[in-house]
C-alpha cells in the first residue's frame, strides 16, 4: 500500500513539502520562545498569551474555513496560505526588533494561525483528490505520523540551530520552507470534481447554509461529535502542559 502511495507523484509533492514545511515550523516555535520566554524573562503567561491566539483561529474560523475547502479550489487555497505565511514568518524578527511588544507579537501569530486554520483542512481535503479511496487511510496514516516525526526530528535541529546561529536565522529559515511548500503544491495536477448542474454560486448565504449543514451533521453523528471533544480535550492538556514545562525548564531549571 505505501509503495502505491509512493509512486504517486501528486502525493509525494504534498508529502514532501508538508515534512519540509513541519520542519520550518518548530523553527519559528523555537525562535519565539527565544524572543520571548528567552530575551524577555517571561516565566510562561506572554508565551501562552501567543500560543492561545494562535490557535484561536481554528476555533473561530474552522467551520468558515471548512466551506470554502469544499467551495474553493484547494490547492490555490493552500498555495495562498503558504505565501502569506511565508511573509508572516519573515516579518515576525522585524517586528520583535523594532518593537519587543507581546501584544504585537500576539496580533502577528493570531494572523498566522488565521492562515494556518484555512491550510489545514484544504490539506486533508486535497488527499481525497489525489488519492484512490483505498489507499485513504494510509494516505493520512502516513501525513500524520511522518509529521509527528518531523516534529521532533524539527525541534532537535531548530535548538541546535538557534544556539549556533541566533533566532533570526530561524525565521528565515522557515519562511522559506514555506516558499518551498507553496511551489510543490503548485506542481500538484488533479482533476477537480464537477459541480452539480443547478449548484448555486459560492455567496455569504450559500457559505452560510453550509456551515449551518456541517454542524447539524456533527449534531447528528455522535461518534463524530465525541471525536471532536475528545480532540479539544487533548489540546487543552498538552497546552497545559507544554506551557508548564517551558516554565520549569526557564524558572527552576534556569535553562536557555
Amino acid at each position: 500500500m505505501i509503495r502505491n502511495l509512493i509512486k504517486n507523484k501528486n502525493f509525494c509533492y504534498l508529502w514532501t513539502g508538508q515534512l519540509i514545511s513541519s520542519l520550518g515550523d518548530r523553527l519559528t516555535q523555537m525562535g519565539i520562545l527565544t524572543f520571548v520566554m528567552v530575551s524577555s524573562q517571561d516565566k510562561g503567561d506572554k508565551m501562552a498569551l501567543i500560543t492561545f491566539f494562535g490557535l484561536l483561529p481554528f476555533l473561530l474560523f474552522g467551520p468558515l474555513f471548512g466551506a470554502l475547502v469544499d467551495r474553493y479550489s484547494r490547492k490555490n487555497l493552500m498555495i495562498l496560505a503558504d505565501l502569506a505565511r511565508a511573509l508572516l514568518v519573515l516579518g515576525i524578527p522585524f517586528i520583535w526588533a523594532n518593537t519587543h511588544s507581546v501584544l504585537a507579537m500576539v496580533a502577528w501569530f493570531f494572523i498566522l494561525g488565521t492562515f494556518t486554520a484555512l491550510f489545514t483542512p484544504a490539506k486533508m481535503s486535497i488527499i481525497t483528490n489525489i488519492t484512490d479511496k483505498d489507499l485513504l487511510l494510509q494516505a493520512n496514516s502516513l501525513i500524520v505520523t511522518t509529521g509527528m516525526i518531523s516534529t521532533l526530528v524539527g525541534t532537535l535541529i531548530a535548538g541546535t540551530l538557534i544556539k549556533a546561529t541566533g533566532a533570526r536565522m530561524a525565521f528565515y529559515i522557515n519562511g522559506l520552507t514555506y516558499f518551498v511548500s507553496a511551489w510543490l503544491i503548485y506542481k500538484i495536477i488533479y482533476q477537480s470534481p464537477e459541480q452539480p448542474v443547478g449548484q448555486p454560486k459560492a455567496d455569504y448565504g450559500v457559505i452560510l447554509a453550509d456551515i449551518k449543514s456541517g454542524l447539524a451533521y456533527v449534531a447528528r453523528h455522535q461518534l463524530i461529535l465525541q471525536l471532536i471533544l475528545l480532540s479539544c480535550m487533548f489540546s487543552v492538556i498538552s497546552s497545559f502542559g507544554y506551557i508548564l514545562i517551558l516554565n520549569y525548564g526557564t524558572t527552576i531549571l534556569r535553562q536557555g
